[in-house]
């Protein structure tokens, strides 16, 4: 015979219950940033601020909350930032699913999941300490320039010939991982010319 617990747990989720939880979460995290001292830095991929998050970015961001809240609880002061990346493929590609034009909406379009990725994390608990940082900030993009400079002045960046991939049905830059190739057996005609 199986002894099962009398407790019943509720089926449905109590939405006012979580919200308390993560008032709290977040209260204790800044408490814990604030009070500590030695500097603990978790880096984290920014994803693209183009749709909802999916199963990936929760997996990915609350292995990250887990160890930000751990080496919190060990008194590090733990920098992490939310990032958005704003660029790009997808970006353009939800520009114009949802407005028909990318020059003037990919902005419009990564602030809008922006926001809406932002308050999903938060809903789960899962919080920066740091502020957010959003790849096409004027402020992120000096930096980022400045960074390469100093790379290329001290000879660690390499130069070398590279193709630019290009779609010109989308006109615009592809990167590599957004290249996909398909093989295909197809008969070859080989002819010999004569040799004068």
């Amino acid at each position: 015979m199986v002894q099962l617990p009398n407790d019943r747990i509720p089926q449905k989720l109590n939405r006012s219950r979580l919200s308390e939880f993560n008032i709290a979460i977040e209260q204790k995290t800044k408490e814990l940033y604030d009070q500590n001292t030695s500097d603990f830095i978790v880096q984290d991929g920014p994803p693209y601020a183009n749709g909802e998050l999916h199963i990936g970015h929760f997996l990915n961001k609350t292995i990250k909350d887990v160890l930000v809240k751990f080496w919190l609880l060990h008194g590090k002061k733990v920098r992490f930032s939310f990032g958005w990346d704003c660029h790009g493929l997808p970006i353009e590609n939800r520009a114009k699913e949802e407005f028909g034009d990318l020059k003037t909406n990919c902005a419009n379009i990564a602030l809008k999941y922006r926001a809406l990725q932002k308050d999903i994390l938060h809903t789960f608990g899962i919080h920066s300490t740091e502020p957010d940082y959003l790849t096409m900030d004027k402020g992120f993009i000096k930096r980022e320039l400045a960074i390469y400079d100093q790379l290329h002045e001290q000879g660690l960046v390499l130069e070398k010939e590279k193709p630019t991939w290009y779609s010109p049905t989308l006109r615009t830059v592809l990167a590599n991982s957004e290249i996909e190739e398909k093989l295909v057996d197809d008969e070859a005609i080989y002819f010999t010319l004569p040799v004068d």
